[in-house]
């Protein structure tokens, strides 16, 4: 909701998904300007050039215990389920949610890595989610000076970090990366 509001009131145009993936993300974030009756330019990123594809193809995959979960009207307007018996077999992944059409529309992947160059266009907000857990500190600054550089006056950054990590006492004999 404090994404909607801001992308309302601060007229939000260019999104940035990075990483994307599988362009779950991306496909979110257009959904979203769809909802809330805005038009915005989804734009996803991701140094895997076998994910680019996949979310380039419009039909990704979702766990299943987030696919079980997917609301009724996102189900009815804007994805179609792909049945068991006909989904493709993915090297990464195997596909059960095919997007729209209209909603493939608002968006555009390209294959980038943020660690080895700047942003070179501007975004009004930058979507990274599940990017800083994998770095290391020396990769968090680059990351961050480079995401930064893509970045208008006034832009949105979210930084999430979605998935807890089990604290190393029910991980025996695995660090703790992150606190």
């Amino acid at each position: 909701q404090y994404v909607q509001s801001r992308i309302k009131d601060n007229g939000i145009s260019r999104i940035l998904s990075l990483p994307c993936s599988n362009g779950e993300e991306a496909y979110t974030l257009a959904i979203l300007g769809l909802e809330s009756d805005i038009y915005m330019e989804v734009v996803g990123m991701d140094v895997n050039p076998q994910l680019i594809e996949i979310a380039f193809g419009g039909k990704i995959y979702i766990p299943t215990p987030r696919f079980k979960n997917i609301n009724p009207w996102i189900e009815a307007g804007y994805v179609r389920t792909i049945p068991k018996t006909t989904r493709e077999q993915k090297e990464l992944s195997t596909a059960n949610i095919e997007i729209a059409q209209f909603v493939m529309d608002r968006c555009e992947f390209f294959n980038f890595d943020v660690l080895e160059k700047h942003l070179e266009d501007k975004f009004d907000a930058i979507y990274c989610l599940n990017l800083f857990v994998y770095l290391t500190d020396l990769g968090k600054e680059t990351a961050l000076k480079n995401i930064v550089s893509g970045m208008n006056s006034g832009s949105l950054l979210i930084v999430d970090q979605p998935y807890w990590v089990l604290p190393s006492i029910s991980r025996p004999g695995l660090p703790r990366y992150n606190g």
